[in-house]
């Protein structure tokens, strides 16, 4: 992948500005968050919600072959941020939080802080479940992101015959004679 000028021209002064966004896909209400201070508006429109140093991500990184790791989250501040109806909005959110989207990318910043062309995406995921600890003044919210790759030893649901077939491509008649085969004597070599 070639590296935009703009960034190379960074690089070559020896200082590369660049931040982490994050996307939650929840069910009413997608969030755009980024892991620094203050919000960012990128270059395509969106705002990101600047969250500053309460969001924790675990277990991205790089992994060799086709490793399927999971990824956790954590939201953690006083209750003054973590207030009481967040806590109780994330403990009845299972529907809108399970099977949905997620993703992290990094956007880079000029000298003055604004973003330098399309962010790049680095983890996509699916979010599985949201727990809540508290403990004194700490709260906590942990997500856990399970990675695409976790369900693709999950036999799919279907089996090899005309119905299932047909379903999937309406057209395809490659199963439709299956069922007469089976006490079927075949001839060979016919000579």
């Amino acid at each position: 992948m070639k590296m935009p000028d703009v960034i190379a021209a960074m690089r070559a002064e020896g200082r590369i500005n660049a931040g982490r966004l994050v996307y939650f896909g929840f069910a009413n209400d997608p969030y755009f968050c980024f892991m620094g201070f203050g919000n960012v508006t990128t270059t395509d429109g969106q705002l990101w919600k600047g969250l500053g140093d309460a969001v924790t991500i675990d277990g991205i990184g790089q992994v060799a072959g086709t490793v399927a790791n999971n990824v956790t989250v954590r939201l953690a501040h006083s209750s003054e941020v973590i207030t009481d109806p967040m806590i109780q909005k994330t403990i009845n959110a299972p529907s809108l939080v399970k099977g949905r989207r997620f993703f992290t990318a990094v956007q880079f910043f000029d000298r003055a802080w604004q973003p330098v062309g399309k962010y790049l995406t680095t983890y996509v995921g699916i979010m599985d479940k949201m727990t809540v600890h508290s403990g004194g003044d700490l709260r906590e919210i942990i997500l856990n992101v399970e990675s695409p790759l976790v369900r693709r030893r999950t036999p799919r649901p279907s089996n090899f015959d005309d119905r299932d077939q047909k379903y999937l491509y309406p057209n395809d008649r490659a199963f439709e004679f299956i069922s007469g085969l089976k006490e079927k004597v075949v001839q060979w070599p016919r000579f």
